[in-house]
């Protein structure tokens, strides 16, 4: 349905980036992280500041939240809390 239920695992091997200059897509030297098998992940911006969050979709699913397809965060040094994306398997009809 789109929405994480409280008994639904995260998702393992998900690329999330820090998108430094803002063109959507993971650039060298942007600070990334791959997600653990139970979807969490540790991500720290270079600086204090105002930054987007992504994660690189992977073949086979689309992702459902946020609608955006990115966090902006004010990042201050503290560590970022809240940041979940959601994907589900995308479907060929065959159509």
């Amino acid at each position: 349905n789109g929405l994480r239920d409280n008994n639904e695992p995260g998702l393992g091997g998900v690329y999330i980036y820090v998108d430094l200059d803002g063109d959507d897509r993971p650039d060298i030297g942007e600070p990334a992280a791959i997600t653990r098998d139970d979807g969490t992940f540790s991500l720290t911006p270079p600086s204090a500041g105002t930054f987007a969050i992504r994660e690189v979709v992977a073949p086979g699913f689309i992702q459902t939240f946020p609608a955006a397809g990115e966090y902006i965060v004010n990042f201050t040094g503290a560590p970022l809390r809240g940041i979940d994306f959601a994907n589900q398997p995308a479907r060929d009809y065959g159509d």
